[in-house]
């Protein structure tokens, strides 16, 4: 019966909102502005005829604060991942493949 308790110990945890540091938080949420000013979605955004679209990590932060993510592209019925943004734990985002500059630069500050 233990192992069963600590298996949907584990379940209850996975289930929880993942949370984020201020900062982190602050960034993802101005790429989402940015998204739905785009596109009326929180997460997909066009250059020229290209959709691009990302999901907030799943893992949560790791021990420095900073997030992972993917970027993807849809292509027709399908889309192919490519690539992964990082955010560090102040809020900056170090990588974000296919997001306008102007963006990057507003969320860091430049």
């Amino acid at each position: 019966m233990n192992m069963v308790n600590s298996l949907l110990d584990r379940i209850n945890r996975l289930e929880e909102a993942t949370s984020y540091a201020p900062p982190v938080k602050n960034a993802l949420m101005r790429v989402e502005e940015f998204c739905k000013e785009e596109s009326d979605t929180p997460n997909t955004w066009y250059i020229g005829n290209r959709e691009f679209f990302f999901e907030w990590p799943i893992y949560g932060e790791t021990e420095d604060g900073s997030v992972e993510g993917s970027v993807y592209e849809r292509v027709g019925s399908t889309s192919k991942t490519i690539g992964a943004y990082i955010i560090s734990g102040d809020g900056n985002i170090v990588k974000f493949p296919f997001l306008p500059k102007n963006i990057i630069d507003e969320v860091n500050g430049e």
